[in-house]
């Protein structure tokens, strides 16, 4: 069976928004950039770390409980780190959609140790079972 390591994306740059921006600014990244998924990052003493997750799914929860797109922060709707369910490059497909289906998600983030390599999505998965 086949890993996910080829298929997610690691010729893509991975997309991070700050924990301070807003949910507006998150959804441009989005569109621009043709995703579903923001890796989100604060500043710490040494540099930038993985703060959380935030998905198409979280700026719609965010918008149906009325948050203003252009005000409400980013922080406040995404998955914090803690809680995002990671895999790593070496983890079947077959596995990894499994991981999706039973948490109910579509994205989840490759890792190397403490390091993010990317983020997979259940398109990318799908994909590469019909190769």
């Amino acid at each position: 069976m086949s890993s996910i390591e080829k298929y997610f994306g690691r010729e893509r740059m991975i997309i991070t928004i700050d924990e301070e921006a807003t949910i507006g600014e998150a959804v441009e990244l989005m569109h621009e950039n043709g995703i579903g998924a923001l890796l989100v990052t604060r500043e710490e003493e040494g540099g930038v770390a993985a703060a959380g997750l935030l998905t198409e799914r979280d700026v719609i929860a965010a918008l149906a409980l009325g948050a203003d797109p252009n005000r409400a922060k980013v922080k406040y709707y995404m998955t914090p780190w803690k809680d995002v369910i990671t895999v790593t490059p070496e983890t079947p497909i077959k596995e990894a959609l499994r991981i999706m289906i039973e948490n109910g998600i579509r994205h989840l983030v490759v890792v190397s140790g403490e390091k993010v390599l990317g983020i997979i999505s259940m398109r990318d998965l799908c994909a590469a079972l019909l190769v």
